[in-house]
């Protein structure tokens, strides 16, 4: 039972090995950003008094981030960060209007009514331009901390990565940001196991390549991380896979032993067959269920929110897509999921289940509104959460609410650091 006293009508179980891609993707909604930067833990974070983040010796302060605390960040938590300023200076000139009509109340009131006013809209006016204060403070922090670090250069490499396009300028572009000892080990990481992730691993060269750029860049200390990520195939070199040849019944008995070599190498493709079709898995799941928005569409077909908008419209995270296509189009899914087992992709028989009950179908047609539990196993980003928040906004003719339950809420950074630290 939830808070407000109705039952959870629908559990979604998501596990976090079906999408390895959103997890290293730059976060672009504010909230996610603030995770980021700033660490939320239960809901609350730990910030630099007046907005200072440099100063030696810095005192800290922790706020909270829930709605009843702050009375800002329900508009803006899911929002681009492009557009949060914007919106901010909209909340401070609603709060100067309502302050002058404080100004006017005050001046004909009577004593009982001033210390009402003060109790309530002064106090109330005081509290929310601090609020307001403190996330114009946090956006000009995050906003310098992303212009020094060539922040829209490296969202210029993951939208290649997540499109399809410009294999070659991706991989130079990682490798010259380890030749140059990026101060921060963890990002070009972070690209790595995208661009890896995405191809379904890089050819042996490439690998080698960069495997061998990072360790002499950062210390062999790193070669247990690299075997890790090699491990949960988030950064590895595709499986190597010969050309089939035909082998001549006429061959010559000298060049036997050659044509039964051959003969392996063709017995050894069939065997890798399935592991080779995982190569195309995200393009292929990408343009089914449209994860990767034409760059070149100048508006959506429809208004209103979206997932993507949490990712500047480049990308709708795979995981949340699944979520939607699973409570609005279970059949699609489950056509998808035959599709990809006619392929032979590993793990797609895992990609979809459902089972409903009695007890959960009444409950849906009686209640107006949903309450939907989605449980991530394996964790999720805050994008992900605050897409899925959209995800029930732009629902005009449906009603969901969402609950969250992660094992965890990851940024890249984080997820690297608890997978180095892993035994």
């Amino acid at each position: 039972m939830i808070p407000s006293g109705r039952y959870i009508q629908t559990v979604i179980l998501f596990d976090r090995s079906v999408d390895l891609i959103t997890p290293f993707c730059s976060q672009m909604c504010y909230e996610g950003l603030l995770d980021e930067y700033f660490n939320i833990e239960g809901g609350r974070m730990k910030i630099p008094k007046n907005g200072n983040t440099d100063n030696a010796g810095k005192q800290y302060e922790h706020i909270s981030l829930s709605t009843r605390d702050d009375m800002v960040i329900e508009g803006i938590r899911a929002m681009h960060f492009t557009k949060v300023f914007q919106e901010i200076k909209a909340y401070l000139a609603r709060q100067n209007v309502l302050q002058n009509d404080v100004r006017d109340k005050m001046q004909d009131a009577s004593i009982s009514d001033l210390k009402q006013l003060v109790h309530t809209d002064v106090k109330g006016h005081i509290n929310a331009k601090k609020q307001i204060t403190r996330h114009l403070d946090l956006c000009t922090d995050i906003y310098e901390k992303k212009k020094a670090s060539d922040f829209k250069i490296q969202l210029e490499m993951e939208t290649d990565i997540l499109h399809l396009h410009n294999f070659e300028d991706i991989v130079s572009y990682i490798h010259t940001m380890i030749c140059r000892c990026e101060p921060n080990k963890y990002r070009p990481l972070q690209l790595l196991c995208l661009l890896s992730t995405a191809n379904n691993g890089l050819t042996r060269e490439y690998y080698e390549l960069l495997c061998r750029s990072y360790l002499q860049a950062y210390g062999y200390e790193n070669i247990p991380l690299l075997y890790k990520l090699e491990k949960l195939n988030l950064f590895h070199a595709k499986r190597s896979c010969d050309v089939p040849i035909a082998i001549n019944t006429n061959t010559p008995a000298g060049f036997r032993g050659d044509a039964i070599l051959k003969m392996g190498k063709q017995v050894a493709q069939n065997l890798t067959e399935k592991t080779q079709t995982q190569k195309t898995f995200f393009h292929y799941i990408a343009k089914r269920l449209n994860l990767t928005p034409d760059l070149n569409q100048q508006a959506r077909t429809t208004p209103g929110p979206d997932m993507a908008d949490v990712f500047g419209s480049v990308y709708v995270p795979l995981s949340c897509r699944l979520i939607e296509e699973a409570l609005l189009n279970p059949a699609k899914l489950s056509t998808l999921q035959h599709e990809l087992l006619q392929r032979g992709y590993p793990g797609a028989d895992d990609l979809y289940s459902h089972r409903s009950s009695g007890v959960s179908t009444r409950a849906q047609f009686h209640e107006v509104q949903q309450a939907i539990l989605v449980v991530f196993i394996g964790g999720c980003t805050q994008s992900e959460i605050n897409a899925l928040r959209m995800l029930a906004m732009s629902k005009c003719n449906i009603k969901w609410q969402f609950y969250f339950a992660p094992t965890n809420i990851w940024t890249h950074t984080r997820l690297l650091k608890e997978i180095e630290a892993s035994q």
